[in-house]
Parts: C-alpha cells; structure tokens; sequence
C-alpha cells in the first residue's frame, strides 16, 4: 500500500513452520474496481465499511440502485484475484475483506511504530531518534501512488505523509525532510544553522538560496526574518583562509597596477589579489545602494519624462527630487527629444521602453525609478531577463511579480483563489504536464488581475444589483484584468499605483514578451505601469520590435531613448566614483564615448593606476589574469547564462564543495561576479560577452555538451540542458529533454516557444520520443490556430500504434469539423469506437457533431444518449458539457426541448451534484430557441412552466435556470423592466446554489440590460464581475464571448472599445473556441474594428462572424450578421450597399422580435443615407 500495491499470500506447508509465499501478479488486478474495493477496504478500520460508504466512496456519481450490481461484480473479481471465495464478505449492511484471514498491513506496522517512537496515538511524548529512524524507515513512499486522484486515498495519504515528516523531524533526517517538503522553512533554517556553527557558510548561503526558490515557488513567497538574519550572519566576511594548492594565482597585470604595500610589508599573492579586488568594487557593486547614496547622474529630464506617464496613468508622481545629481537636461542624451511627445502632454500609455546600447545607463535609470516608485508609496516589482538557455517561460515577468509579492506578502493571498492557483502554478518552476488545452489566457488574465489588485488596493468590482432587486446581497467580487473605464478608481488621481518593472528585454522569450505586450495593452486606463529596459530592437528579436512598434503606434507605450552622456555628466559621473580619476576627466569622456559602464570601469582603473593606458577596461584584465583553469569555468559559466545559483557553480565547477567555495570567493573577490539575493551573475554583461568571444565555434560545442552534461548530472531543469545539447549538435540525445521541457511551455500557454523548440529536434526523435513529440507538436498547432494542425496529426497517427492513435484521431477529427471539413472529419473518425478508454467521449462528441452537421439527427440522438449514460459516471470535463449540449441540440431540431428539460430536472433532483452541469450544458441550445423563430411568449411560458416543475422537485438550478431563461426573453423582446427584475433574481439564486457558470451567463445578460437602458458604466461592473466566473468556467467557450462581446459594446469610445477589443484577441484560444457562440464576439468586434476605421481586422471578425452565424440559420445572428456586414461595406464607402444592409437587418430583427436591435438599425440607416461616417447607437448584442 504505501508506495505501491502488491497483495502477498502465505499458505503453511505440511502443518508444519514452513510458508509457502506467492506475490499475485498485476494481471489479476486489471478490474481496477475490483482492486479499488480491496485497496479500500484493506485501509478501514478493521477492514470493514458499510455498504453504503462503499458506493460512495467507489461510485459517488451513481445512483444507488445502479451502483449496487457493481459492487457485486467487483467484489466478485476481487475473490477471484484473492483465490478466497469469502476474500470479500458481503453480508448484511456490511463488506469485509477477509474476514477469516490472518492479514498483514504495512500502513498498519508503519502506523504502529510511529505510535511507539511519539507517544500514544502519536501525540506528545518522549521521542528518541532511534525509534523515530526506525518507524520512518517502515514508510515505503505514498500511499497508493497508482490512485493519486482517487478522494477516498488522499486524507489518509495525507495524514500518513505528515506522520512520516514528524517521524523524520524526531530523528534529525532534516535533508530527507525536504525532499519530501521542499518548502519546510524548519529544515532550511536547522540546516543553515549548523553550517554556520561548523563555519560552512557557502553551504549556509546555498541552503538559503534553496530554501528561497522553493518558498517562491510551492508559497509565493521569499523567507521570513529569521532566514534572513542566518543568511546576513553568513556572509559577514571570515578571515582569509589559508591559499589552497588549487588555488590561482594573481593576476599579474592587476597586482602590477595595484598600489604598493608599504616598505617592509609582506603579502602573500591571495591577500594582495583580493586586496585589488576590493580596491577595484570600492563603489557599491549593487545598482540600487549606488543610486541611493549618490543619485543619478545625467538623466534628469528622462525621470521627470517618467514621472508625466505616472501621473498621465492617474496617479500621483514620485514627487520631487528627479533632480538629483549633477548634469543638465541637455546631458541626457537623445532622451529627451526621442520623448518630446510626452513631454508636451501629446502622447499616453500605460508603458514606458527605455532603449538604448549596452551600458548608456538602462538599468541604472530603471532602477532609480523603481527606488523612488517604492518610496512615495507605489506597489513595485523588478524582474531581469537574464540570458539563461533554455530558461522558464514567462520568467522575467514571473520574477517582476514574484518581487511585487516578496515586498507585499499578503498581496497574492488577496486576490481570487483562481488567479492565485494560476500564478502559483506558473511560478513553481516544476515541469508540467499538459492535456492539450489552452493555458496562456488563464495566465495572462491571473497576472493582469494581480497588478490590478496591488494598484487599487480593494475589489473595484462591486456589484450593482440594487437598481433592479434592492434585496439582493452585494458582496465584493473579482474584477478582472484589463477593463479599462473612467468611472473606475482608477481615474481618482490621488494615490499610488503599481510599477512593474523588466530590464534587458532584449533576452525575453517570446512567451514573455506576448505577456508584456497584453499587459500594457489590456491595463491602459489602470493605474499600472510597465517600466521596460532593452538594447535597440535593431540586435534584439523581431518580436521585440513589432511589439515595441505595436505600443508606440497605438499610443500605449512611451519611447525613452537614451543616448550617451554629455561631458559635463560624465564629469559627475567621473568624481564621484574617484577623486584620483578627476584630472583624466576629458581622456575618460573622450575614451568611453559618454556610455556610463564604459566611464565607470575607465574611471576605476585611473584610480588604481593613473599613469596607465585608458584602454584597458579594468574587467577585461582581471579576467586575462586568471589561471587557465578558472577561465574554463567562467566560460562554462557565460555558455550557461549571465545568472545562476550556488549549486549550479558547483556543478559547473566540476571540483568538491570547498574547493569550489574557494574558488567562487575569490571571483567575487576579483569583482568578475556580482552576489544576487538568488545567487550570482556577471558584473557586466560585456564580461560574459567577452568570455563567450573567446570560444572558436568548435569549442563553443563542446563547452555546450559539457554545460548539458553536468546540469543533467545535477538534475538541472530538462529545458536547460536539451537546450544545451541542441547548441551541441546532439540533437538525437537533446530529443527526450527538449520534448518535456515543450509540454511544460505548453503547459503556460507558451506554444510558440514551445513549437520551436520541437522543431529544433524534429527530425532526430525515434522511437516513443517521436510519437510524444509528433502528437505535442500537433496539438501546439492547434493551440496556435495554425492550418497545419490537421496535417500534423496525421504524421503522428502514422507513427503510433492502434491504440496510442486513438487520441490524435479523435483530436484530428475535432480540428476537421471546426475547419468545416465534414469528409476528414469522417475518415478521422473511421473505426474508432469507444472502449473505455481516455479517447472514449471525445469519439463520440465527433460522431454526434458529424452526424448532427450531415442533417442525421437519428443517428445524433443515439450517440448523445450514449454519450448521456457514460456522462453519469464520468469527471465534469468539456466533452461531457458537450455531449450533454448535443442531446439539447437534437431534441431543439425535433421540437422536444422543453420535454428534454423536464427530464434533465428529473434526473437532476436524483444527482443534485451534476444538477449544475446538466443546466450548464444547455446553455448553446437555450440560445439557439432565444434566438431563432420561437416567440418569446412561448419561450416565456417553457421558463416559467420548467420553474413550476423545478419548484415541485426542490431542484435549485433548475430554478435558477428558469429565472434567467424568461429575464433573457424579455430582454431580447425588449421589456427591459421585468427582464432586470429576473435577471437580477437569477443572479442571486446562481450564486446561492454556488453556481458560478449560470452567475456569469446571468450577469451578462443583466449587463446588456443595463446597457440598452444606456448605463454602460453599470454594464461595465457587472461583466467585470462575470469574467473570472466565466473564465475558470467548464462551459467558458460558450460564455467569454458573449461577455467580451457586451465589453466591446458597452466600451465608451474608440479608445476603450480597443482595449477591449485587444483583450478578445489576445485572451480567447483556441480551446475557448464554440461553433455557434463565436458570433457573439465576432459581430461586435467587427462593428468595432469598422468604426475604428481597421479594415483588414474588420474583415477577419466578419469571417468568423459568417461562419458562425450560419449554423444558426434564419435566427437573430443573421441579422446581426448583415448590420456588422453594413459597417463594413460603410468604411468601404459604399454607402448604398451599407443602406441596404441595414434595412435587411432591420427587417430580420423585427421578423424575429427584436425591436430595439431592429430600430438600432433603422436608426443606422438614415445616418447612411446622410452620408456621416460616424453614427450612434449601441454595438449589436
């Protein structure tokens, strides 16, 4: 049982002491729940349950008068397995497991030894670690590791493990602690602890560092004071060790350049090295400390720049003292004409690109901003994109958040469970496995809210309710990423923000830039700012650049081009980092060309030797100084990346623990390195540039293969070293780790990066590793909109066998019909049936859907009904939703849906656990009677006949559902007034039941409400409410469209109907996607995509639009259809073709019922005939 199942059976021989000992082989157990019943049993108390907890526990989705004859069958598979014909007892009200049997338990001696080693019952008592070794000894891993997901396994896997830690904890195994609990912050400190008592500090440092990374990565936070304080007491400088034989010598071009010990003083070389070292670091190495005591030097006029887009974003500046420093404006460099437009006030934006080359003073300018953000009060987070191959994604932007979260620890407690678990999965830094569904808008969103929430400080999203049901309850709710509305808080003016800030974006993967490029897009209007530092976008990615021009074009971002300093800068530069270079002012300026790093290092080295050449950067002879040795590491080093940690020095070193301590206090000594609070980097990224130059292409590959080598060996992230292998040229052996680094970047809604990286090893994978890449490969493909999906899986069914291509074939068919092509679709389809295994219901909603297209409604029927019984016991994914959708569908077509729905109410109020996803199933087909010829009178009358009938049954959703089905025929037939009364009542009779999808669909339609009796700000509030609900929604590719939608429409102006346009586009996947709902974005984001004057993106929505708005033929969309289409045909100047449009529009709403739609229209259609290219009126619902 723990760490495995196994059953062992014992049988005397002869009567006599010998045993006969038979382990039962794993084929007697494939009834899974005929093993279920043993494992279940075998874990209660006395090895007996009431039946009723059996089914329960085994069944909990089935009805107990269908469940029972399962039991049955699996306590008779189980005897049989057992060879005992009474091995499962089933008398009375009672099941036993061999009740007649001498039985022996491991979780019962585990249990048994951890009482005697803690005390009784193991609660307080006396604990000696001998006991306590031997009791954690008797823990043979997890309970039933093969059941992980079973709930009745995990409170007693649960409640085992924690035994076990204690267990561990009592005999002093702190190392095996972690390894169970990464996190357990008592390990790390009792660790560091003895380090330091035995005068190990590096190894204290090293705890440290392991015990931050876990603590962000499993809590979202960094270690409390008392790490901290251990972590300062380690590094305070300990005497100068006696030289090693190992240890380099000094460098001989610094120690020439070195002043002179006084007469008679004798050195030893290790102490003049570091004496030379420290002479070389005397100006703080941290940025930050260095801006702090002195200022800034020379960018005057790009902080006060900085300061106007803060108070542009509606907040207070950082207040005075941008002044600080000596300099003038003008020795700003090409900053201050490169951003004339904000200065004047014409330009806005919610980010600001500070650019320029290496050393010009990004950073120091990012940093300067960051530190006086953080004092007047703003919400900071600091993230670097670092050049670590083969890194994380999104990993300068997690970092930037990560940081936000360290210096307002309750911050992420704050905010939605939803978001929270997004993040926090994002940030754990583990691989991930992915099922082929869409992540990265789930992600994207999660970190948009966070922001948000760490800018406004309280939920904006209130509710707004009371108009039209004053009884209602208010309670605060999410407001979610990126609704931009003046109305808002955020428009105040009068307090802080939040300020998120990356440097060196130059290096971000393509996942971190789409994050940046939606944050600052979808946050224009909150008081957030991106702060972004990169080199020009001419060496950078081509991404880089259409991201920055996307922002500037659109008027959501600020340029900062920062150009060198003027001499009179770099002459304050200059004297405040040494008296001694003062006179060489005019040489360092000249010399260093105005780039700040460049006078800084020039200025250092006239300090030490100011007779010396000005040539000679100071790092550059440090690192010709080094032994041979040293210098192979700190190329290693450079091919692995600017940053990395203590366990990876060691790693790379290749040299015992002391060894490499040594040798990395002397690199810091030397100033090569720079300490990090997560470890180390290089000083300047023009040391590892240098060093990296150094490498011929030969050796490059091999320093790569090496770099691969001992990060595998050190169990280094598989990202890294297939990345490593890749640049090696051993593609054949980079196949395994490259393919389970991608599932992990698919995981985070990173395909693109993830797509590359396949590619990279496409055509040397073999074997297994070929069929898992081909079939990731293909869904990334689909996940990326990309035509080539269905292509794709039919290279990876080729390579799979019968029974791996059942997946990739069902998927194949799904990609087929979404495309419209019915005959793939069929081929794909061809043979499959289900067989119980993962395949099963996304086979069968291919075969509904085909048949239901193709006009075979019979044969629909029967796999929707086939699909229901199957639903009953199977988890709530989106196929189930669907399946039991399709069964709405054909019952609509034959004009039984109100019968259909009275006997979903009936089976409902049998499993009031699914009655919520029954409901939420029939959501596209309630919209389709919404929409199409029914009058609203009889839809009305279906509502108001299924509340009477869920009333009868006591069934609360189906009540809830009522309510809402009648508030939505009222609106659309244009009674606004009662229609808010019964939306409003379905919203409050959602979120009583706990129903968050009917809550969301609910507060929509009350938004729209809202929105035709002209209160878009109200609307507004409401969607905000109903986007988080609907986001982590089972059914969210039928609902975010429709709220997208109403966001677009609701949008006050062309500016904020972009923003929510951008969120559209930029949020919504491809798993997101709906054959019928679609329209309900596409429509008003074609209206607004014509309005805007964007004729290409206008003509993408409307594509969407037709295709969607054909399946529901002779309805509303149509109409809705044609006045998009009228717009467009406007902003194409055929103003005829767009009257006539208009009036068909008109028309078909008014056939339909929809009177304020059909005068919207007609409305529309006289400004056309006036010729005016703008017009007024609401965007379609």
């Amino acid at each position: 049982m723990l760490g495995g199942f196994e059953v062992t059976l014992r049988a005397g021989l002869d009567g006599g002491d010998r045993r006969r000992v038979e382990v039962l082989p794993e084929e007697v157990w494939r009834r899974r729940q005929a093993a279920a019943l043993v494992k279940l049993l075998a874990l209660a108390p006395g090895r007996r349950l009431h039946r009723e907890r059996v089914l329960d526990a085994l069944w909990p989705d089935v009805p107990v008068d269908e469940a029972a004859p399962r039991l049955h069958k699996a306590a008779h598979y189980a005897r049989r397995a057992l060879r005992d014909p009474e091995g499962i007892l089933l008398r009375g009200e009672v099941v036993t497991l061999c009740p007649d049997r001498d039985v022996t338990i491991d979780v019962r001696i585990f249990e048994n030894l951890a009482e005697q080693a803690l005390g009784p019952a193991g609660g307080p008592g006396t604990t000696e670690p001998s006991p306590a070794a031997r009791a954690a000894d008797a823990y043979g891993g997890p309970l039933l590791p093969d059941d992980l997901y079973e709930p009745w396994t995990q409170a007693d896997r649960d409640r085992l493990r924690l035994l076990y830690l204690r267990l561990l904890r009592a005999a002093g195994r702190w190392e095996r602690v972690l390894a169970e609990d990464p996190a357990d912050e008592e390990a790390h400190l009792t660790l560091m602890r003895g380090y330091i008592a035995r005068g190990e500090r590096h190894a204290a440092l090293r705890q440290f560092e392991r015990m931050d990374r876990a603590l962000r990565r499993e809590l979202g936070f960094g270690p409390g004071p008392d790490a901290l304080a251990l972590r300062a007491a380690a590094l305070v400088d300990p005497p100068l060790p006696p030289s090693p034989a190992s240890a380099p010598p000094p460098p001989p071009a610094v120690a020439a350049a070195a002043a002179r010990p006084p007469a008679g003083e004798r050195t030893d070389g290790r102490q003049e090295s570091a004496r030379v070292g420290r002479l070389a670091s005397s100006i703080p190495r941290d940025r930050a400390a260095a801006a702090d005591a002195d200022g800034l030097v020379g960018r005057d006029a790009e902080l006060r720049l900085v300061e106007r887009v803060l108070a542009r974003a509606g907040v207070e500046s950082l207040g005075s003292g941008s002044g600080s420093g000596s300099g003038s404006d003008s020795g700003a460099g090409g900053g201050a004409s490169a951003s004339a437009g904000v200065a004047s006030g014409r330009a806005g934006g919610a980010a600001v690109l500070v650019s320029g080359p290496a050393g010009v003073g990004k950073s120091a300018l990012l940093d300067a901003v960051a530190r006086r953000a953080a004092a007047a009060g703003w919400q900071v987070g600091v993230g670097t994109a670092a050049a670590v191959e083969g890194g994380w994604p999104y990993a300068p932007v997690l970092e930037a958040l990560a940081d936000l979260c360290r210096r307002r620890p309750a911050l992420l407690g704050g905010i939605d469970e939803r978001f929270r678990s997004e993040l926090e999965r994002a940030m754990s830094g583990r691989d991930l496995d992915w099922p082929g569904a869409g992540g990265h808008q789930r992600l994207f969103i999660a970190a948009a809210e966070l922001l948000r929430a760490a800018a406004e400080g309280t939920d904006l999203a209130a509710t707004d309710l009371a108009t039209a049901n004053p009884a209602a309850s208010n309670p605060a709710a999410s407001n979610p990423a990126g609704a931009a509305h003046p109305t808002g808080p955020a428009a105040s003016g009068t307090r802080p923000g939040a300020l998120l800030v990356v440097d060196d974006l130059q290096d971000a993967d393509d996942a971190s830039l789409r994050l940046v490029h939606y944050l600052a897009r979808s946050l224009a209007g909150r008081p957030v700012v991106l702060l972004l530092g990169h080199r020009p976008v001419a060496t950078g990615p081509a991404a880089l650049a259409e991201i920055r021009a996307s922002l500037l074009a659109r008027e959501a971002a600020v340029a900062v081009d920062l150009g060198p300093l003027d001499r009179a800068a770099t002459a304050a530069l200059v004297t405040r980092e040494s008296a001694l270079a003062g006179p060489l002012v005019e040489r360092i300026w000249e010399a260093s060309g105005g780039v700040a790093s460049t006078a800084l290092q020039l200025a250092r080295r006239a300090a030490l030797d100011p007779e010396g050449p000005l040539t000679l950067i100071l790092d550059a002879s440090v690192i010709a100084g080094l032994a041979p040795a040293t210098r192979d590491l700190l190329r290693l080093l450079a091919v692995a990346g600017a940053s990395f940690d203590t366990d990876e020095f060691v790693a790379l070193s290749g040299r015992p623990e002391p060894d490499a301590y040594v040798l990395l206090d002397d690199l810091l000594d030397r100033g090569v390195l720079d300490r990090t609070e997560g470890g180390f980097r290089f000083r300047h990224q023009q040391v590892r540039d240098g060093l990296l130059a150094e490498l011929a292409a030969h050796r490059l590959r091999m320093a790569h293969r090496e770099v691969a080598d001992r990060l595998a060996a050190a169990a280094g992230s598989p990202g890294r070293v297939g990345h490593h292998l890749v640049q090696a040229g051993e593609r054949a052996r980079a196949v395994p780790y490259v393919v389970r680094a991608a599932e992990t970047k698919a995981a985070l809604g990173a395909y693109r990066d993830a797509l590359n990286q396949l590619d990279e090893v496409r055509e040397h994978a073999t074997g297994t590793d070929a069929v898992a890449l081909a079939t990731l490969r293909a869904d990334l493909l689909v996940a990326l909109a990309d035509p080539g999906a269905p292509d794709a899986y039919r290279a990876a069914i080729v390579l799979c066998s019968p029974v791996d291509a059942r997946v990739p074939r069902a998927r194949l068919a799904r990609a087929l019909l979404v495309a419209g092509d019915l005959d793939g679709a069929a081929a794909a389809l061809d043979g499959l049936e289900p067989d119980g295994g993962p395949a099963d219901l996304a086979i069968l909603l291919g075969r509904g859907h085909l048949a239901y297209f193709r006009g075979d409604i019979d044969a629909a029927a029967a796999i929707a009904d086939e699909g229901g019984r199957r639903f009953v016991s199977t988890p709530t994914t989106r196929f189930g939703f669907d399946l039991v959708s399709l069964r709405g569908l054909v019952s609509h077509s034959r004009g039984e849906y109100f019968a259909q729905l009275t006997e979903d109410l009936r089976h409902s109020s049998r499993l009031p656990a699914l009655a919520t996803t029954f409901f939420d199933a029939h959501l596209c087909v309630a919209e389709i009677m919404l929409y199409g010829p029914t009058p609203y009178a009889e839809v009305i009358s279906i509502a108001d006949r299924l509340a009477e009938a869920a009333e009868q049954t006591g069934a609360a959703r189906g009540l809830a559902f009522a309510a809402c089905l009648a508030g939505e025929a009222r609106l659309l037939g244009g009674d606004l007034e009662r229609a808010e009364r019964r939306l409003a009542e379905a919203v409050d009779l959602h979120r009583h039941i706990g129903a968050t999808s009917g809550e969301a669909h609910s507060l929509q339609r009350l938004a729209e409400a809202r929105l035709a009796r002209g209160d878009a700000a109200g609307a507004n509030r409401l969607l905000l409410r109903a986007l988080p609900l609907a986001r982590w929604s089972p059914i969210a590719a039928h609902l975010l469209h429709r709220i997208h939608g109403t966001l677009i429409a609701a949008a006050p102006d062309t500016a904020a109907a972009e923003v929510a346009l951008t969120r559209v586009e930029e949020t919504l996947g491809v798993e997101d996607g709906c054959l019928f709902c679609s329209v309900t974005s596409a429509v008003p984001a074609t209206i607004a995509s014509a309005r805007s004057g964007d004729l290409a993106r206008a003509h993408r929505h409307l594509a969407v639009a037709r295709s969607s708005a054909a399946l529901w033929d002779g309805t509303a969309w149509q109409a809705a259809t044609q006045e998009a289409e009228a717009y467009v045909a406007r902003l194409e100047g055929d103003t005829e073709r767009a009257g006539a449009l208009f009036v068909a529009a008109g028309r078909l709403f008014d056939y339909v019922g929809h009177p304020l739609d059909a005068a919207r229209c007609y409305g529309a259609l006289t400004a056309a005939e006036a010729g005016l290219n703008q017009i007024g009126g609401n965007i379609v619902r």
